[in-house]
């Protein structure tokens, strides 16, 4: 995290460059993106330890950290933030903020040789319907257990527990696609929380949504994956930061419990926002992008990458045009997480170099461009 002396528009998108082990789609037209990196300069680090994917995820876990960075949260204890109560804020925006919670995501488990993999609901389409009707099970067999669970998106789940828990999880972010054997709860209560999912693992199986499904020809819903344990608290957040742009539910809801304001891109006077802040940082969190990797659909990346393209355009115009911006300097920075990063600034001055460091000489012509120097930088380490 910085503090800014002017305006800094911060752009928070892993997966923009790709992922370690992931073969990339051919080039797409990105003008929003590469009219900023044609004007910008950057600096590449990627540390070795860096895996394309696992139960114990580095990228994703510099990732939660660099996200909690932005909004001034202790980056240490980001993997065990209560978030499953601050996405509910944002999934249910009527509920009483009351309670301990959990997500209590609905994933695809998978026999892989003598290894579990997971796979989460963003690969499963699950229709309100499907959700409704398992959820109804679930609470049926777990109302002795004074277990609730509810289903406000089709795809995000939550569980409302008796009592708090001694649970330590992983985000379902960092266990997509992985093995499972070292992602397993741990903590005080964990053998009772894993028994009570397996028997929701059993239930799910049966269910006739399931059936349908396999008839279908389509993959069983069939467990859930249990993270972010807590309860919903005001934050105290990064004082610099004025906005931030997300549909990310976890952004908004950190946002929200620190009574920050917040938007899209979509948002129709967002630029007019931009220009009445004359000082301080905008984060923009974009989170499609690395998930769809994460997932290994190349085609979902594409889709969001040109996506997101179109609705930066606007703001992009507004930065990289602007010249009687009322704040001290204007800067635009990009970065995943990771380390690396790229930056413009309107004013020309010295600064740049003592936040980036060591810079990549020249300047790139385009978001392909920045992606072969990134994994040209990875292939030599």
């Amino acid at each position: 995290m910085t503090t800014s002396k002017g305006l800094e528009i911060e752009l928070f998108i892993p997966g923009l460059l790709g992922l370690k082990g992931v073969e990339l789609p051919a080039e797409l037209p990105t003008p929003a993106f590469d009219r900023f990196f044609s004007a910008a300069r950057g600096r590449i680090s990627q540390p070795n330890s860096v895996a394309a994917s696992g139960a114990d995820n580095p990228q994703q876990r510099a990732g939660t950290e660099a996200l909690a960075d932005s909004f001034g949260l202790d980056a240490a204890s980001a993997e065990h933030w209560p978030t499953a109560a601050y996405c509910l804020s944002v999934d249910d925006p009527a509920w009483d903020r009351s309670g301990f919670w959990l997500h209590a995501d609905p994933v695809h488990l998978r026999a892989d040789r003598d290894q579990l993999r997971l796979f989460d609901g963003g690969m499963l389409a699950i229709s309100p319907e499907e959700a409704r009707e398992l959820v109804a099970e679930l609470n049926a067999h777990f109302s002795a257990d004074g277990i609730r669970l509810h289903a406000t998106v089709p795809e995000r789940w939550y569980l409302r527990a008796p009592e708090p828990v001694d649970l330590r999880t992983r985000s379902l972010r960092s266990v997509i696609g992985a093995t499972l054997a070292e992602a397993m709860p741990s903590g005080a209560d964990a053998k009772r929380w894993n028994a009570l999912m397996n028997e929701a693992q059993m239930l799910m199986h049966q269910s006739a949504v399931n059936h349908a499904r396999a008839e279908a020809g389509r993959a069983a819903i069939n467990g859930l994956w249990l993270s972010g344990a807590g309860a919903h608290a005001p934050l105290k957040l990064a004082p610099d930061l004025r906005l931030v742009i997300s549909e990310d539910p976890l952004a908004l809801g950190l946002a929200h419990a620190g009574d920050l304001p917040t938007a899209s891109l979509e948002t129709s006077d967002l630029t007019k926002q931009l220009a009445g802040i004359p000082a301080g940082r905008v984060l923009l969190v974009e989170q499609h992008l690395g998930d769809a990797l994460r997932r290994r659909d190349l085609t979902a990346w594409s889709e969001a990458l040109q996506q997101l393209d179109r609705k930066l355009q606007p703001m992009m115009d507004w930065i990289l045009n602007h010249r009687d911006h009322q704040a001290e300097k204007l800067t635009m920075r990009w970065h995943d997480g990771t380390g690396t990063s790229w930056s413009w600034t309107q004013a020309n001055s010295g600064s740049v170099r003592r936040w980036l460091g060591s810079l990549v000489r020249g300047r790139a012509a385009s978001l392909s461009a920045v992606r072969a120097k990134v994994h040209s930088a990875e292939s030599r380490q």
